[in-house]
């Protein structure tokens, strides 16, 4: 009886770990998946960071456009951080 009830405790443990398992599984392959030559990286341009290359476009924001490095509103440029 103390196997039973030891088997049923481990249940719920061995499930999670699985369940981690597959999802990591598929988070690695979508990512493999993408088919982006060029990673992305920040690039510092004053006080603000940009966002430089990867397989991001502006069709893909919901105003249509990006900034491109170096093209950073004075706004932002000015604003100061804690």
């Amino acid at each position: 009886m103390a196997l039973v009830t030891r088997a049923t405790g481990v249940l719920p443990l061995v499930g999670g770990v699985l369940a981690a398992a597959a999802l990591a599984g598929v988070a690695v392959f979508t990512v493999e998946q993408t088919g982006c030559a060029t990673p992305s990286h920040y690039v510092r341009d004053g006080s603000a960071n940009v966002l430089v290359g990867g397989c991001f476009t502006g069709s893909d924001t919901p105003s249509g456009t990006v900034q491109a490095a170096g093209d950073v509103p004075a706004a932002a440029r000015d604003q100061s951080r804690p």
